[in-house]
């Protein structure tokens, strides 16, 4: 009955118990000879010999094991002139294997390909890996499929030593997708007789994907892989990568792909890239830092690093997870959610959905009609182009709705609203605000706490609400009401009429700018008041500057009602 395993548990039958379980011994040459292994490629044809060459070079990359090219003298001879694939092996007198052959048909790479990404690649690798030392991932040998497997995971998807292809194995659900490298068990058996590599290949800033710059096979399948089209080192087929990363500030760049993915940067996760399902594997202590998508609809998660991620085109959510994290969503229907830290998240184009979570901040909706939510934390939200939605919840924020007719509400905290251009509506909610609602008419709310209110131009209309609130209606017509509390009403010079629809004598004050005329004092203003036919209270400053307090015909206004400034 097969049993799940660990990637430690079927390192250790690659190492031994294949060896025990089948009487074909796998070690045939000495790790501890130290020497470069000598290998003869000249039997091979031209595509042969340099998938040898990758061969090699990654199991160079990933083990303190060299191999070096030799005309003559070699103990590791290629040839491809038999039918199938296997590796040979030539011992001395008391059987200390000296010398091995490998065979992989020249028919291979017509029937699977000669690229990297190429079923005949893999089988150089898993052939090579015999000669490191390594068996198989289950008592099988020649033909094999689930039936013969000892354990449940056994496929592709841990070793390029399985003979199971994730579709063979009905406990993996993963594309069938080739080996482009050695998987998880394969390093860690490696690894036990050989030792890691003295300089790993991905040591420092590297990008895996577009743009690499890794000077091994990798490195030239990536860089074939860029115009997404056949190359000599990549045939556009399906791979599973597994993602062993050294240090630096590393990125993976899927962006030349229309196709969708689903990518996880946590450390021991598995992603499916490439439009492939569940192929990408990152070790359990690599961390990757940023992601570059390309114009699938994709999701992709971040980790406890400082991630950047790109969406790329059409509709993707993107997590940052803890980690100042900065997130772009590019082109379609985002949605973007910061996590933990100091994040920040761009929508780009179109109709997207921000969310900062937890930390402070910066929410940047861009063009389309956004939905942004700064969260906990001192959040800074920018809703861009177009009718937009702001909420900055918990902390101290700063909402600007920039163009376009946006609703910007505060919530939480002392924060700080500004509508910019066109109709916007303002609600500070609790806290004591600022609000200014910039061009064109505005609807602004204070909410509960002391808030400051500027309508800025425009008919606009300002409602203090709890607290004790200061309304500036600023330029044109404008209605402010001050609602509970000790309100301050402004009016300056070149405002129009405004109208204060529930002033309160001994509460409330008027702020009068002392330019409104000449010798402006508060005995002045009281002077100026006259009652109107509707029984309310003007104040004619001349010059088109008016002040109507609404249902206050018969009320005695007093000195101490108003402040020149």
């Amino acid at each position: 009955m097969p049993r799940n395993a660990k990637a430690q548990d079927i390192a250790d039958y690659l190492l031994g118990g294949y060896n025990e379980s089948t009487k074909i011994p796998y070690t045939f040459f000495d790790p501890d000879a130290r020497g470069p292994i000598k290998a003869d490629i000249g039997g091979l044809n031209a595509e042969g010999k340099q998938l040898a060459k990758w061969a090699m070079n990654a199991w160079e990359s990933v083990a303190d094991v060299e191999f070096k090219l030799v005309n003559r003298g070699a103990s590791l001879t290629f040839v491809d002139h038999r039918s199938g694939a296997h590796a040979e092996t030539e011992a001395d007198g008391d059987g200390t294997i000296t010398k091995a052959t490998i065979n992989v048909s020249s028919g291979w790479v017509e029937k699977y390909g000669s690229g990297v990404d190429s079923y005949t690649f893999r089988t150089y690798m898993h052939e090579i890996g015999h000669v490191l030392g390594l068996g198989h991932t289950g008592p099988y040998n020649a033909n094999a499929d689930y039936k013969d497997a000892i354990f449940k995971n056994d496929s592709w998807q841990l070793s390029v030593m399985s003979y199971l292809g994730q579709d063979e194995n009905p406990n993996i659900n993963a594309s069938r997708a080739s080996n482009v490298m050695p998987m998880e068990a394969d390093l860690l058996a490696i690894r036990e007789l050989w030792g890691a590599p003295k300089d790993h290949y991905a040591d420092g800033d590297t990008i895996w994907g577009i743009g690499s710059e890794l000077d091994n096979y990798l490195g030239d399948m990536f860089r074939g892989m860029a115009n997404d089209k056949k190359s000599d080192a990549y045939d556009l087929q399906p791979i599973t990568l597994y993602i062993e990363d050294a240090s630096g500030h590393d990125r993976i760049d899927f962006s030349h792909t229309g196709l969708h993915q689903t990518v996880d940067l946590r450390p021991g996760r598995i992603s499916s890239v490439l439009s492939f399902k569940n192929n990408m594997l990152i070790a359990e202590d690599t961390l990757i830092e940023d992601f570059v998508s390309g114009d699938g609809i994709d999701k992709i998660i971040g980790n406890d690093a400082g991630n950047a991620i790109w969406g790329g085109g059409r509709d993707d959510m993107l997590k940052g997870l803890n980690g100042n994290d900065e997130l772009w969503g590019d082109a379609g229907k985002d949605r973007l959610f910061g996590g933990g830290g100091q994040d920040v998240l761009n929508g780009g184009e179109h109709d997207d959905l921000l969310k900062g979570q937890r930390g402070g901040d910066e929410l940047w909706g861009e063009a389309g009609k956004d939905r942004l939510f700064g969260g906990g934390g001192q959040d800074v939200l920018n809703g861009g182009p177009h009718d937009d939605l702001l909420k900055g919840q918990g902390g101290r924020d700063v909402l600007v709705g920039d163009t376009g007719s946006d609703t910007l509400i505060g919530g939480g905290g002392h924060d700080a609203l500004y509508g910019g251009d066109q109709s916007d509506v303002l609600r500070g909610d609790a806290g004591n605000d600022l609000l200014d609602g910039g061009e064109a008419g505005d609807t602004i709310e204070g909410g509960s706490g002391d808030d400051q209110l500027f309508g800025g131009a425009g008919l606009d209309r300002l409602e203090g609400g709890e607290g004790d609130d200061r309304l500036d209606g600023g330029e044109a017509f404008d209605e402010l009401f001050g609602g509970a509390g000790a309100d301050v009403f402004v009016l300056g010079l070149g405002y129009g009429t405004d109208t204060v629809g529930d002033f309160v004598v001994g509460e409330d004050l008027i702020e009068l700018d002392a330019a409104l005329m000449a010798d402006l004092t508060a005995e002045a203003a009281v002077d100026l008041a006259r009652e109107t036919p509707e029984g309310d209270l003007m104040l004619n400053f001349g010059d088109g500057n008016r002040l109507l307090l609404s249902d206050l015909a018969g009320t005695e206004l007093t000195a101490e009602s108003f402040v020149i400034v």
